[in-house]
């Protein structure tokens, strides 16, 4: 196995930071202690909007010549209850931040993706997996019944995380693409070592074991768009908008977003963003990049997409190997 391990200042060499030298319980404490923060603030930002209404309500009363208001406007206005789903929005992106800044930053993880990552993939293989009553592979009890200890729900929390760029310096080529922005990690350790294909995932309970912007790529559903318009949209999207560069394209290969005024009033504009990736075959899901184990199409989990310049491209398989995932007798190495 390559030695992975860093130089610092001086002669002090940090070692391969691997699965096991990781404090795994830190992720959920840092999630957790930053969620709480953020659920107390949206509580308190709701009270006072609350109030605030309340004290419009009595300036803008008129009781007849003057008078004022002598009963209590909060008794016929009482609080309404927050919502749920700005509240669990607020306090998940809080505490994915938590995560990154407290966790991942905390132990410089971008540097070793290449060795904890392979143990991750052989440690979710290994989990078992359970069926619903539709026979489809159940997401809610796949997290609820393996990720049970502290240290495993710190690794939940981590595996959660919408920006893999905080723990991958370069998403789109090396074996960094084994585990991009594309790739469902849990989905994608079954498929690699047992072969589970992700149309045997029950799709209302992928969000219980997929992080939320690749979710929301998976389940958009949309219309059939044609070649002409998604190159199209490909073309506005990479157009460069200012500078001495103002008129050329970025690179499909690498550049991982599209952007400008089309993307507003276009055929993609309700288009999550990882689903535009998909659709206008940019970034990780070029055909130069993309690998059968990546989400390439929203409608078709398990689908190669014909690509969207002159003739198909089969995605190549990546092999597994001991840089892919390890056998048991490797996991302690």
């Amino acid at each position: 196995m390559p030695n992975y391990s860093k130089k610092y200042k001086g002669t002090v060499t940090k070692p391969s930071l691997g699965y096991n030298n990781i404090i795994w319980e830190n992720a959920r404490v840092a999630y957790a202690k930053a969620a709480s923060a953020a659920k107390l603030l949206a509580e308190k930002e709701h009270e006072s909007i609350y109030h605030k209404r309340l004290e419009q309500l009595e300036r803008d009363y008129d009781g007849g010549e003057g008078g004022s208001f002598e009963g209590n406007f909060s008794d016929s206005n009482p609080m309404p209850a927050i919502n749920k789903y700005w509240l669990e929005d607020k306090m998940d992106a809080a505490g994915q931040l938590g995560v990154r800044t407290d966790f991942v930053d905390m132990y410089g993880l971008i540097e070793y993706p290449q060795v904890f990552m392979p143990q991750i993939i052989t440690l979710l293989a290994g989990m078992p997996l359970k069926r619903n009553e539709n026979g489809l592979i159940s997401g809610l009890r796949f997290r609820n019944e393996n990720f049970t200890t502290d240290a495993l729900k710190g690794l939940y929390r981590f595996l959660m995380l919408d920006a893999r760029s905080s723990y991958l310096k370069t998403q789109y080529k090396g074996t960094n693409k084994e585990y991009c922005a594309l790739v469902p990690l849990v989905l994608y350790a079954h498929k690699l070592v047992h072969g589970v294909n992700y149309s045997e995932w029950d799709p209302g309970q992928i969000g219980f074991v997929i992080n939320p912007q690749l979710t929301e790529a998976m389940c958009y559903e949309h219309e059939p768009f044609t070649s002409d318009q998604l190159l199209h949209e490909r073309h506005e999207g990479l157009t460069v908008r200012s500078g001495a560069n103002e008129g050329t394209q970025w690179s499909p290969v690498w550049k991982h977003r599209l952007s400008g005024p089309q993307l507003k009033e276009g055929i993609l504009k309700d288009t999550p963003y990882l689903a535009q990736v998909m659709l206008t075959q940019i970034w990780c899901a070029h055909p130069d990049n993309r690998s059968a184990y990546m989400i390439l199409d929203p409608m078709n989990w398990d689908k190669v997409p014909v690509t969207l310049v002159s003739k198909e491209v089969i995605a190549p398989k990546i092999t597994p190997t001991t840089s892919t995932y390890f056998s048991g007798d490797d996991w302690n190495a």
